[in-house]
């Protein structure tokens, strides 16, 4: 009598992706997806459920960038867990990067915000006062001025959104994860 397929002895399985390659990445290694995701600093225990969680949290609070306002809350949440963090040194990391990276996002936005306002004023405030303030025929020029802050704000707000959620979901899963450009040096 053969054994059922559920009762036969099974090989413990490795994550192997693409053409058999492994889907883990050396130590210290650059992801193609973005990010640093290199290995705990040596000697670093991996980090509990909870850290991971939390590291999540202050890396996701991005997201409150959807409803307005919402990237003060996300300073004060990454605040919050910066404090909180005293006894954990993932934790303090990742909210170091978090809150690192959304105070630069927070302070883009407003400048290409203030840009393409300042713009509209004054391309809709000069005929509105009844003045000629460009120099005829450049209209066109400060209107696609305009049109390209407006779309670079929307690209820049809907991807770093995009981006402090893929951090999210690293730091859930324990990785260290730094942001590129925006990433804060370890200093330990």
């Amino acid at each position: 009598m053969s054994k059922l397929p559920s009762e036969q002895p099974q090989e413990p399985r490795q994550p192997y992706g693409v053409a058999g390659l492994p889907l883990q990445q050396p130590a210290g290694s650059m992801g193609l997806q973005g990010g640093y995701q290199g290995s705990l600093p040596t000697g670093t225990p991996p980090p509990t459920a909870h850290e991971r969680a939390t590291a999540a949290m202050a890396h996701g609070a991005i997201a409150f960038g959807l409803f307005g306002v919402g990237f003060l809350i996300t300073i004060v949440v990454n605040i919050y867990f910066w404090y909180a963090s005293r006894n954990s040194p993932y934790i303090r990391r990742q909210v170091e990067q978090a809150g690192c990276f959304q105070v630069i996002v927070m302070l883009v936005d407003f400048l290409l915000v203030a840009g393409a306002g300042v713009l509209f004023g004054y391309l809709l405030g000069a005929p509105l006062l009844g003045r000629q303030l460009l120099p005829k025929g450049s209209e066109v020029w400060f209107w696609l001025l305009f049109l390209i802050l407006l779309i670079s704000f929307v690209i820049f707000f809907f991807g770093t959104i995009a981006y402090g959620l893929y951090a999210a979901s690293r730091a859930a899963q324990g990785a260290e994860f730094r942001y590129h450009i925006f990433g804060l040096r370890d200093r330990r």
